[in-house]
């Protein structure tokens, strides 16, 4: 029998990996057709009938018509993710198609929206950041810094102050402690993403202060240069990171009695780990190998290594843009939950990337309880019925 032919076998591929990383043996299994099957599909070779579409869309919660849409020209975006080489692929492959699926939301909803215009500093070309050093690396976070008119103060909002940028920001859950974020530039706008599994205010804020770093850094590297340079390209976010978020002049001014003690005081100022900072005083050289050595073994002995002062009960900070964009389409452009479903394409993921909580644009989202339906005739027995209950009976004083 004839397939659909407006089918999208790029999506299928792209649901696929968004789904966690599920295999096509798997997918096959839960709607029950052969791999081969489902790798006809992915390559476009055949087309699933209707049927099969609606199976994938009840498998992989992804609405019907996503699947017919057409993919839109994305180029071959450079994806820089944050996380251990050994780890990189699964987690890897899911953000870099959750990023796809969030520029494809931004460039539906700017249709409606009004968003910040980028204004970050200028990227580096790849000749710039093939020969970067790290007195560089001070200065672009520095220069960033002036940019954003804060000089060497605290960088309070990080979250928010990037976003303003022009900066498309999202973060939720992966499902891997060791993959910390991803980013990309996608038709000259830039994408971060941050995962929340830690849900550490200051881990957070770091992670998201990398990314930009490679937003800015590596904007113009190849795939190859990354391959190649991978453990060199995350020491440099790494470091500038550590830089934007605590200049190194102000460092110097503000730890030069370097303790845990002392350390931690700071952390509270300035938003930025304890390990961290211990990282920047030795590749500052303000401690010497015994010194670090003691200091590293201090926040073990501590149990800091997993769970710093302040961790607990500083709760990281959230993306707004996109969340406050759909709730503006609801509020205020006329949309109701089921067009914006219909325009977008998504739900679950859209709930997801946007950062709104699971199940808000369900149409009885947040309702616990609502009226019995009840006739007049009911009601006006049960007025009747409290209003004898209500009468006063009069005694007699004699």
């Amino acid at each position: 029998m004839q397939g659909i032919e407006q089918f999208q076998s790029e999506r299928l591929k792209r649901a696929r990996l968004m789904y966690d990383g599920l295999t096509k043996a798997a997918l096959a299994e839960m709607i029950n057709v052969s791999p081969s099957t489902l790798t006809k599909w992915e390559d476009g070779t055949h087309f699933p009938q209707n049927e099969a579409i609606e199976k994938l869309s009840e498998a992989l919660k992804i609405p019907y018509h996503w699947f017919l849409r057409p993919i839109p020209n994305q180029g071959s975006p450079l994806f820089l993710n944050r996380a251990k080489k050994r780890l990189l692929k699964a987690p890897g492959d899911r953000s870099n198609e959750m990023l796809l699926n969030l520029s494809e939301i931004y460039h539906i909803a700017v249709d409606w929206i009004n968003f910040p215009d980028v204004n970050l500093i200028d990227s580096l070309s790849r000749t710039e950041a093939l020969l970067l050093t790290y007195p560089q690396i001070e200065d672009i976070a520095s220069r960033l810094r002036k940019h954003w008119g804060v000089g060497v103060s605290p960088l309070l909002e990080l979250t928010k102050r990037i976003e303003k940028s022009g900066v498309i920001v999202t973060r939720f859950e992966i499902g891997y402690d060791d993959m910390d974020g991803s980013s990309a530039w996608i038709n000259d706008r830039p994408f971060i993403f941050i995962a929340a599994d830690k849900n550490n205010y200051f881990r957070s804020r770091f992670d998201i202060s990398h990314e930009l770093g490679h937003l800015i850094m590596h904007r113009n590297l190849t795939h190859e240069d990354k391959k190649l340079r991978f453990n060199l390209l995350e020491e440099q976010a790494h470091y500038f990171a550590n830089c934007l978020l605590f200049p190194p002049n102000a460092f110097i001014a503000e730890a030069n009695k370097i303790s845990i003690e002392s350390l931690t005081m700071l952390k509270k100022r300035w938003g930025i780990s304890i390990a961290a900072m211990i990282y920047k005083a030795q590749s500052m050289q303000m401690l010497s190998e015994d010194q670090a050595s003691r200091l590293w073994r201090s926040l073990r002995y501590r149990g800091y290594h997993k769970c710093e002062p302040y961790d607990l009960e500083t709760k990281p900070e959230q993306p707004v843009a996109l969340k406050n964009s759909i709730k503006l389409m609801l509020e205020q452009g006329g949309f109701s939950k089921s067009k914006i479903i219909d325009e977008f394409g998504l739900k679950k993921h859209l709930e997801m990337l946007c950062g709104l909580p699971l199940g808000y644009l369900d149409e009885d989202f947040g309702q616990i309880i609502s009226m019995k339906s009840r006739n007049m005739h009911s009601l006006e027995n049960t007025t009747s019925t409290y209003t004898k209950q209500g009468e006063l009976i009069k005694f007699s004083r004699d």
